[in-house]
């Protein structure tokens, strides 16, 4: 799938952007998908295990921030993940044994909601080494007004894990004044639906709010080699949930290497998803109704 020119701009640079990579049809399966998850979130009262939603939400205009695992609640997100196109790109990267670390539905909601501080995936979850990648599927048109994702180019080949801590407690956020890191090279990933893009785990980004007046949708896929394994500690669900996420291939023993790790501990106060842990920093690199 990626030529060797766009594998040498991954390696430099930590992510790509592949304009209308996914097929016109898959594309439009997982919109309609989409309209129906959002229509079940009217039903909603407060944020539950399948949809952390947005101040302002309401049954006759519901907000949405995330929904968390879209595979399970429509088969379409299932075919998405199992496409050629997904395995095809993770192949060309981290190898033919692929596990699923997460697939949660961003949406982003209209009306300057949803802004995610800069942050690395790594600084989440390390692992034993660092065949790690994210991919973002763009369910629709992606710019700066609705608060498209933004990245800072070489900052995976940064030495160190750079900090995610605010007053001595893991916030899932870095400081935008953090130094080290090339902020006046921060690109805007602006793309039409139904484009790619791919970052490393160690790649420093973020998104502004959404000043739109419709929902922002982006399917994150987040896949590892089957060999890299969480640093954070395997227990029995663990374990179980490693096993359940293999999409391709077969389970590996964990592969060490050299890699920087910072644990995300002590842990934040609002466990959850990356809106709640980031909560005590909101508003401080995007501003928007939640700062």
């Amino acid at each position: 799938m990626l030529s060797e020119d766009q594998r040498a701009a991954f390696l430099e640079d930590g992510f790509l952007v592949l304009p209308r990579a996914l097929p016109g049809d898959l594309l439009r399966e997982v919109q309609e998908a989409t309209g129906r998850l959002m229509s079940h979130a009217a039903h909603r009262s407060a944020s539950d295990a399948d949809y952390d939603l947005a101040p302002g939400h309401s049954p006759a205009d519901p907000r949405v921030n995330r929904i968390k695992e879209p595979y399970r609640l429509d088969p379409a997100f299932d075919r998405l993940l199992h496409s050629d196109i997904v395995f095809d790109l993770a192949r060309d990267l981290i190898g033919p044994d692929i596990r699923l670390e997460d697939m949660p539905l961003n949406m982003k909601a209209p009306g300057g909601n949803g802004a995610i501080e800069w942050h690395q995936d790594w600084g989440f979850t390390p692992y034993t080494n660092d065949a790690v990648i994210t991919l973002g599927v763009f369910l629709c048109d992606c710019d700066e007004t609705n608060g498209a994702l933004r990245l800072v180019p070489g900052t995976h080949r940064h030495p160190g894990v750079f900090d995610h801590h605010h007053r001595g407690r893991f916030c899932g956020a870095i400081a935008p004044d953090a130094p080290d890191i090339p902020w006046d090279r921060t690109v805007t990933a602006a793309a039409p639906a139904g484009s790619i893009s791919i970052h490393h785990a160690r790649t420093v980004h973020g998104s502004g709010v959404n000043r739109s007046e419709r929902h922002r949708p982006l399917q994150i896929i987040g896949l590892c080699a089957a060999d890299a394994w969480p640093l954070a500690g395997i227990g029995p669900d663990s374990w179980d949930r490693l096993e359940r996420r293999m999409v391709q291939g077969r389970m590996r023993p964990p592969r060490l290497d050299a890699v920087p790790v910072r644990l995300p501990f002590p842990p934040a106060e609002g466990e959850g998803s990356i809106y709640s842990v980031q909560a005590m920093v909101q508003g401080r690199s995007f501003a928007g109704t939640e700062a």
